[in-house]
């Protein structure tokens, strides 16, 4: 009885020192596996909102500079050919068939 409690208070030492450590090693490292796999997913949606970004930035920037270019009513009538909403002021008008591909930037740049 005395050496089957030594050889169990042994055999948990050693349950302790080596099988917890790795289990808690397996453990964390699964986690990580999982926030890695979170962070780099995260990552890419905001890599994505910043190039859209970016182009709206450089859109906004071309219609600024080519505002007199169209009359309110070139624009409207643009809209309204491609049957989309005529409100809005030229800016937003000019925004809104950029987005539907009906003006373009180069084209806007160009002037």
């Amino acid at each position: 009885a005395p050496a089957a409690r030594v050889v169990g208070r042994l055999t948990l030492d050693t349950v302790e020192k080596t099988v917890i450590p790795k289990a808690k090693a397996m453990t964390r490292a699964a986690v990580l596996e999982e926030q890695d796999s979170q962070m780099r997913t995260r990552l890419a949606e905001l890599e994505q909102e910043n190039r859209r970004l970016k182009t709206w930035i450089q859109q906004r920037i071309a219609v600024d500079e080519s505002l007199n270019q169209f009359s309110l009513d070139e624009l409207k009538g643009m809209a309204r050919r491609n049957r989309l909403p005529v409100g809005g002021n030229k800016a937003q008008l000019m925004m809104r068939l950029l987005d539907e591909d009906i003006l373009d930037i180069e084209s806007l740049q160009r002037y």
